[in-house]
């Protein structure tokens, strides 16, 4: 049986995150994934600024474009928000994930793939992980492996997360000359249609809160025609958005669940990226403060996320509450502009309404110059 400190189930944002800090600050990390890599993942694929400003490099490589324009839609209302400084850096996931997994490997983080979990015990020892190739044994524990987290299932038997949607498509761009990113809340019962420009292709997809979206391919596809007058030829990909995880109690000292495994996931865009890659050091700043001690409060350290998260949460009740008020809130009032000086900022919604006041009088800037003119 192998033994290391610290596993990491999951290699996605929120896996690779804890295992970046946790390698880099020499500590002996295995992180392990049911895929090979480069792996397909489902994913709007779009990095707000304050997911840019967390990462701990440089992800110009994998930018396809930058978006500094946010459309709103409902109905045949339209108004378009931003017009300079960068809102989100859009990518294609896998090319994303990968970059981040060779940093990962770059600071010495051991990566095995192919490895799908089947079982997990616990003895005074600390963790007992076996895949389906190898068992495995850690002091600490981290569950990063998604929506449809298996550690979650073994840790949690029958544990609820509330279940949103989203199904997604690309089309090609050619002599397609709009950039700004759009968010259509008319186009699904408690959610949005999105259209996200890049490089060669967009991503267009629909997003709910509710975990079906009645005859989702065929709707999907009439939003696709509405917007862009074009037919799907590409593949539909459809995945699961856990979106109440601030109210999960994670009762462990020695293991930790994060990023989509622990539904920490922005209940009104379903972005999911940026608190993955904040819940993913979170973790390892507990571990890494906790020095050679081998319980941690994992609950405690989280308490930025679950903050963020229940702001989402009332703001998002407020809106689909009366989405026409709503809409009219957020797009026709000054509270839209101050919403992407903030996003502009690298802040959150929780931040931006501490300082919805100040605002006004703060110079739009960049924290980090990387990527704004990428």
């Amino acid at each position: 049986m192998e033994m290391r400190e610290i596993i990491v189930v999951g290699a996605g944002p929120a896996g690779c995150a804890a295992a970046y800090d946790l390698a880099a600050a020499g500590r002996n990390v295995l992180l392990l994934d049911k895929a090979e890599f480069p792996r397909m993942k489902p994913c709007a694929g779009a990095l707000t600024t304050k997911t840019i400003d967390a990462l701990p490099f440089d992800v110009t490589p994998v930018v396809r474009r930058m978006c500094s324009e946010m459309r709103l839609s409902l109905g045949a209302l339209s108004r378009t928000l931003g017009n300079t400084l960068p809102i989100a850096a859009m990518t294609v996931r896998a090319e994303f994930d990968r970059l981040f997994l060779q940093q990962c490997i770059g600071w010495g983080a051991e990566f095995k793939s192919n490895h799908r979990l089947i079982g997990l015990g616990r003895d005074a020892d600390g963790w007992i992980v076996t895949t389906h190739r190898g068992t495995f044994r850690s002091r600490f524990l981290i569950g990063a492996d998604g929506a449809n987290s298996q550690v979650r299932k073994l840790l949690m038997p029958g544990h609820p997360l509330a279940m949103g949607l989203a199904l997604e498509t690309c089309i090609s761009n050619h002599d397609w000359p709009d950039t700004a990113m759009e968010f259509d809340f008319g186009a699904v019962n408690r959610g949005y249609g999105w259209i996200f420009p890049k490089d060669d292709h967009f991503n267009v997809g629909l997003y709910s809160l509710n975990p079906t979206i009645p005859h989702a391919g065929p709707k999907l596809a009439e939003f696709v025609k509405s917007k862009t007058g074009r037919e799907i030829s590409g593949q539909i990909h459809g995945h699961k958005i856990p979106h109440n995880g601030r109210r999960m109690h994670q009762p462990w000292k020695d293991a930790c669940l994060i990023g989509d495994a622990a539904g920490m996931i922005d209940p009104f865009l379903g972005e999911g990226i940026y608190h993955a890659i904040r819940s993913g050091q979170l973790a390892a700043r507990a571990i890494l403060d906790a020095g050679s001690r081998r319980e941690v409060d994992f609950a405690a350290a989280m308490k930025e996320i679950t903050l963020d998260l229940a702001s989402y949460d009332s703001e998002t009740r407020r809106f689909y509450s009366d989405i026409r008020r709503g809409y009219r809130r957020v797009a026709k009032t000054p509270l839209g502009g101050l919403l992407v000086k903030g996003f502009t900022m690298g802040w959150t919604v929780r931040q931006i309404k501490r300082k919805i006041f100040v605002l006004p009088l703060l110079q739009s800037q960049r924290k980090k110059e990387r990527c704004s003119s990428a």
